[in-house]
């Protein structure tokens, strides 16, 4: 409530100002380097295989990824969709075809 009251307060010009100054240290401070947070990630995914799961999807850290495992047989993926503000990536579904990790410059 207190900060809906502030940003009504401010107006929506100040209030974006603040926030694409808070989004842009954010990413700095956090995005800087996403290798980092790859082992977490592919290893959570492997849990998940283990556990009988075919298909992980992960987003959130901005990353793109796109891995393809074979386990007892059977085909695995793991995918962190990334973000379409830097890499303008994107995870696109067809019943046939099964996940795709695109970016836009792709032809859909």
């Amino acid at each position: 409530r207190f900060s809906y009251a502030l940003m009504r307060w401010a107006g929506p010009i100040l209030s974006m100002k603040v926030a694409k100054r808070l989004s842009a240290r954010s990413r700095r401070k956090n995005h800087s380097q996403p290798i980092a947070h790859i082992p977490v990630f592919r290893t959570f995914a492997m849990n998940k295989f283990r556990e009988g799961i075919d298909v992980v999807i992960l987003g959130h850290s901005h990353y793109p990824e796109e891995v393809l495992e074979r386990i007892d047989g059977r085909e695995k993926a793991y995918f962190n969709v990334g973000d379409w503000i830097t890499r303008f990536s994107y995870l696109r579904y067809k019943p046939k075809v099964g996940f795709k990790l695109c970016y836009h410059e792709d032809k859909l």
